[in-house]
């Protein structure tokens, strides 16, 4: 299944267009989307530092060209690399689109199982990622809002596996109230 566009789905061709807020009437736009590290502290229970800003990073996905912004989080304080946590919080919205329209773009299975994921706004989908090693679990939650297509990739060790998409769909929950 390759990448699919939301306005490609019938019915949906009305939500091309960007509104200011999701339905839950989160700024999107806020710092991080609102999203703080006592937020992801509550969620995994270990302390995260401060987020570090990002932006830039480009995409091509079906012929659909888009940059992202957002922000990146680490656990701090832990007694080894090993037991670390990383959350990147990537929103492209519809500036960051070579159409200037958000596009819903379905992961692509090709490499790894993508899952329908509901009860987070109108369409999500998890997909878990093959170990790089035997000390990471990896995954990524895609959402689409009217905003913005909005990923949460989750990083850590391997004791999260069992637990990461419903700590990606509790931070998901936070940034589309």
């Amino acid at each position: 299944m390759s990448g699919r566009r939301w306005t490609d789905r019938p019915g949906c061709e009305e939500r091309r267009h960007a509104t200011s807020a999701p339905a839950g009437g989160t700024n999107l736009r806020a710092d991080c989307a609102g999203l703080t590290s006592a937020d992801l502290t509550q969620i995994f229970g270990a302390d995260f530092g401060n987020p570090t800003p990002s932006s830039g990073a480009r995409s091509t996905v079906d012929d659909i060209n888009y940059k992202t912004v957002g922000c990146s989080y680490e656990t701090r304080h832990l007694a080894t690399d090993d037991n670390t946590i990383e959350i990147d919080l990537a929103l492209s919205f519809a500036e960051q689109f070579s159409d200037n329209t958000v596009q819903c773009i379905e992961p692509s299975d090709h490499i790894h199982p993508v899952t329908p994921v509901s009860g987070v706004d109108d369409q999500a989908w998890w997909q878990p990622e093959d170990f790089e090693n035997s000390t990471d679990a990896e995954g990524e939650l895609t959402v689409c809002v009217d905003e913005a297509l909005i990923s949460i990739q989750i990083e850590g060790p391997t004791g999260l596996e069992a637990t990461t998409q419903e700590q990606a769909i509790e931070i998901a929950r936070i940034v589309v109230g």
